[in-house]
């Protein structure tokens, strides 16, 4: 996507654009979306579920997100990648809606963030982005790092001299909360993001259902 979208630049404002010649680029860009996402290999996951190869992120500018998710599914995409802490679950959940995409055709993906590792805090994390997405599953639910903060609503918090306060509790604790979501149907499968090596490892050593890394 990245490259696609660099490739299509649109030049600034001041060279003087002719909005015709805009109109074909956009109109080539999704020809070559549509042909990547068609021909996009998947991924076979260890529930038996298969993920695409090729997805679309949602990171930063909300007010963009219902229409580019939209876009990107009659593009032909099928796995959307969001985040509780992006502030844009209700705008994806809205741009699903709009596609006239069935669910299930959709792999949908979220991340919990670090102020609700805590094991009590997992379930109500996930069911308050079950609510903004408008859905009653997630296909994918991930840790979005391997360090908890302190519980409550400040997604970042600091002390008084402004160092972050950690949690009490670790990401095996975490992943043990999450492993029993997969029982409720709220979740199909879950996963972890920026993990190294050996935090992978701690997980397997540890739990009992092997994580999706997402890098």
């Amino acid at each position: 996507m990245n490259a696609l979208r660099h490739k299509f630049r649109m030049p600034p404002k001041s060279r003087g654009v002719d909005s015709q010649l805009l109109g074909v680029g956009a109109i080539r860009l999704h020809e070559q979306i549509r042909g990547i996402a068609t021909r996009q290999s998947r991924f076979q996951l260890n529930t038996g579920a298969s993920i695409p190869a090729i997805g679309f992120g949602t990171f930063q500018d909300p007010d963009a997100q219902e229409d580019a998710v939209s876009r990107a599914l009659k593009a032909g995409l099928r796995l959307i990648d969001t985040a509780r802490v992006y502030d844009v679950e209700k705008q994806v959940g809205k741009g699903i809606k709009r596609s006239g995409i069935h669910r299930e055709e959709i792999f949908l993906g979220t991340k919990l963030w670090c102020n609700s590792f805590h094991p009590e805090d997992v379930e109500k994390a996930l069911d308050e982005s079950l609510t903004d997405l408008d859905t009653s599953y997630v296909d994918l639910l991930m840790m979005h790092y391997p360090c908890t903060f302190a519980r409550g609503d400040d997604r970042f918090p600091r002390d008084s001299n402004g160092k972050m306060i950690l949690g009490e509790t670790t990401f095996v604790d975490t992943w043990k909360a999450m492993e029993k979501l997969l029982e409720t149907g709220k979740t199909k499968a879950i996963g972890v993001s920026n993990f190294s090596k050996g935090e992978l490892e701690r997980l397997i050593e540890e739990c009992s259902v092997v994580s999706i890394d997402e890098d």
